[in-house]
């Protein structure tokens, strides 16, 4: 692990940035068949590609754009094949990237909430609920919406209850949850 370490540590980020989109687009390419066993493999592979890469950018860069969103729609496999297995940690984990992701891409504000509502369903009161954050932001993009649609007031009664309900019992903020 240490000769490991060390060679991988001597290679210049760009080329570990390379490489790791390498990696899974070999993973995708040769295990298509089987690839939602892999789903983690290359979302973990393509997120490193990402850090490299945003560390590296200087400006605006198209293809760090196109990057994330391959690692986005990773992640989101990832955190739903972990979610069908009943991994729910891992899911929150995959499912908390993605969004993150899907903010840097600046979805739309349905699309993010979706996001957010998606895993506050699979996942529930895993770990420390929801991220409170998110759904915050969540909130105030869909409240902002000009026109919403009844489908739009649907999601947002559901994040603010997801966010009620994480306030409420998991960091004990009545007031706030109310």
């Amino acid at each position: 692990m240490l000769i490991r370490d060390v060679a991988y540590d001597t290679l210049p980020k760009r080329d570990r940035a390379r490489l790791h989109r390498d990696i899974a687009a070999w993973a995708e390419e040769t295990l298509a068949d089987r690839i939602g066993e892999f789903a983690e493999l290359v979302a973990d592979h393509l997120l490193a590609a990402v850090a490299y890469e945003e560390e590296l950018a200087v400006a605006p860069d198209p293809s760090l754009r196109g990057l994330r969103q391959n690692a986005f729609e990773a992640a989101l496999r990832a955190g739903r094949r972990a979610s069908s297995l009943g991994l729910r940690l891992r899911s929150r984990n995959w499912m908390h990237q993605a969004f993150e992701l899907a903010e840097k891409l600046e979805v739309g504000p349905r699309e993010l909430g979706l996001l957010l509502d998606e895993d506050a369903e699979a996942n529930g009161s895993v770990g420390d609920g929801p991220d409170v954050g998110a759904l915050s932001r969540a909130i105030e993009a869909l409240e902002a919406v000009t026109q919403p649609s009844d489908d739009d007031a649907q999601l947002l009664a559901r994040l603010r209850r997801a966010k009620g309900s994480t306030l409420y019992w998991h960091q004990a903020d009545v007031e706030a949850a109310r």
